[in-house]
């Protein structure tokens, strides 16, 4: 009876650790499978629950893959909720404040979402520029994060 209360101690103790590394794979997976089964709003909801996780726990290779993906989508369903997504990230890159390195997470994604599109009337080209210059406007405080936290975005 005691080794099994050690046995089952132990594993209680290490059970949120388990959880915690495999969390944001099992995450993209069900995007992954939601973008499958071609359900956009699931979809973006799960992609606004990675970026919220990712935020809170400074993630943000994570943060910038889900903000990337949820503008993607949003502008797959309707070329109206464009700029609705583009408010969302200024409104973001506004908040960030002081946080420097959050602040140019959002910037880069502007940066790439505008890179991506051709609003009639708005020059995107010059815009995604615009984000993109500013996100480099503090290199020394961008080089003090670990490159490992933005490998997400890579794969």
């Amino acid at each position: 009876m005691k080794k099994l209360l050690i046995a089952f101690m132990t594993m209680l103790a290490w059970w949120p650790l388990s959880g915690a590394a495999e969390s944001y794979n099992t995450l993209w997976k069900r995007v992954a499978e939601l973008e499958r089964k071609d359900l956009p709003k699931d979809e973006l909801d799960m992609l606004a629950k990675i970026a919220h996780k990712a935020k809170a726990e400074q993630k943000y290779g994570h943060l910038l893959k889900a903000e990337f993906k949820r503008a993607k989508v949003e502008g797959q369903i309707s070329e109206d909720s464009i700029p609705v997504a583009l408010s969302r990230l200024e409104k973001e890159e506004a908040a960030a404040g002081k946080n420097i390195t959050l602040a140019a997470v959002y910037q880069c994604a502007l940066g790439k979402v505008y890179e991506n599109l051709n609003l009639e009337g708005r020059d995107c080209k010059a815009e995604s520029k615009k984000w993109f210059e500013k996100a480099m406007r503090h290199p020394d405080r961008l080089a003090g994060v670990n490159a490992g936290v933005y490998e997400p975005l890579l794969r």
